[in-house]
């Protein structure tokens, strides 16, 4: 005798005694006449258990089943269907999560709301995981590119530079990794996001839209995440008008933020690389944050000085001597302020390994010295390297008087 010739509750009967949901969901999937029979009671009892059957068709795709389901109860597809704990719970947002186009075109079918008040904005979770091509369809159904999102308080543009890269690791990206990226097999790669990032500001997002409490602009984000090449980013942002003298609620600049020791997760390249970048494009040196700190911790008379130096050109003299004086005065910066770990260390370390690269003396006697004598210059070990090559340099010597 075959299961489905059995009577209705016995096959419910024996449904109810498998161990898993997705065995009960297994056993449907065998033929039609079990599915029939199972689903209408296997989605009630899911409504009672939280476990649910509709999650489970979308994350694997099964179309035409989920369209049945649909179809069959009348489903409201704006309505949660996953616990109330989870920010992504709506049907759509499960769509997404899939990383299914035509999941999700089914879903915006259906008469789900694209512009939904949610804890992340369907556009935004899709510009977070880096979907290009679901981003591009939910912008074609009206999704409103600067919507905040209920809890994360960012835009979509915000959610692709600040959770955009999910390889971050570390104790702030805990709740970005649990809540967007949970269950998730693969996920997309910088170039990808960079992409998406691309498409919302040719949709018009908003690069200055200060949406959260701290009043980041875009350029405050680029830092937030590991990007590893944000030339791209910052000229896209650059070429659309970005302030590069911007300040957050603590009165920062993204000169100020891309000094913080989690900037880019620690990568120093992309840190000196974003430096360069600001100082060269204009990038005032001497604002003060709320604590009336410059982000460079010194004062110029000159703020135009470092544009100049950074940019590329021939290395004159003058721009050696200018470049050693500027490494004078950071080396002079109060002696505690420099330990290693602490905010100007991290600053002097990338200033002077921009400095010498575009020329600058720290052996070049200057007006107050030479920066090599410094006790301080032990501390960086690409000035330690000079002074231990000036060390094996020898003296040439004086030819005896007669």
């Amino acid at each position: 005798m075959y299961l489905d010739s059995l009577p209705f509750e016995i096959i419910c009967l024996v449904a109810s005694y498998l161990p898993e949901n997705r065995d009960r969901l297994s056993l449907l999937r065998c033929n039609r006449v079990l599915y029939d029979t199972l689903i209408d009671v296997l989605y009630k009892q899911d409504i009672r258990t939280i476990c649910y059957a509709l999650p489970w068709l979308l994350q694997r795709g099964f179309e035409r089943e989920t369209q049945h389901l649909i179809s069959r109860n009348n489903l409201d597809v704006n309505i949660p269907v996953a616990s109330r704990a989870s920010s992504i719970n709506t049907p759509l947002l499960l769509a997404i999560r899939s990383g299914r186009t035509n999941m999700v075109e089914l879903i915006l079918r259906n008469g789900a709301q694209v512009n939904l008040g949610t804890d992340i904005s369907a556009l935004g979770y899709a510009a977070t995981l880096g979907y290009y091509d679901i981003t591009s369809l939910l912008l074609q159904h009206g999704a409103h590119v600067d919507l905040v999102g209920q809890i994360c308080r960012l835009t979509p543009l915000g959610c692709a530079l600040e959770f955009g890269n999910s390889s971050r690791k570390g104790k702030s990206c805990l709740w970005v990794r649990k809540v967007l990226y949970d269950g998730l097999l693969k996920s997309k790669g910088e170039n990808e996001s960079f992409a998406v990032t691309q498409l919302l500001v040719a949709n018009g997002a908003d690069p200055h839209f200060k949406s959260d409490g701290t009043l980041s602009t875009a350029l405050h984000r680029i830092p937030k995440s590991p990007w590893k090449s944000p030339e791209k980013l910052f000229s896209l942002f650059l070429n659309s008008g970005a302030d590069l003298n911007a300040q957050d609620s603590k009165g920062n600049t993204p000169l100020h933020v891309v000094f913080s020791h989690n900037a880019f997760l620690g990568d120093m390249k992309a840190q000196t690389q974003f430096v360069e970048l600001l100082l060269r494009s204009g990038a005032d040196v001497n604002i003060n944050n709320r604590h009336g700190r410059t982000a460079l911790g010194i004062r110029f008379g000159n703020p135009s000085i470092l544009e100049r130096l950074l940019k590329p050109g021939v290395n004159t003299r003058c721009r050696g001597k200018s470049g050693g004086e500027i490494i004078w005065k950071l080396l002079t910066t109060p002696c505690d302020n420099q330990k290693k770990g602490t905010r100007q260390h991290v600053i002097n370390t990338i200033m002077i390994e921009l400095l010498l690269e575009h020329g600058a003396c720290a052996n070049q006697i200057i007006e107050w010295g030479c920066p090599l004598d410094l006790p301080t210059a032990q501390r960086y070990p690409v000035l330690k390297d000079l002074m231990n090559k000036r060390k094996m340099v020898p003296r040439k010597a004086f030819p005896k008087k007669p």
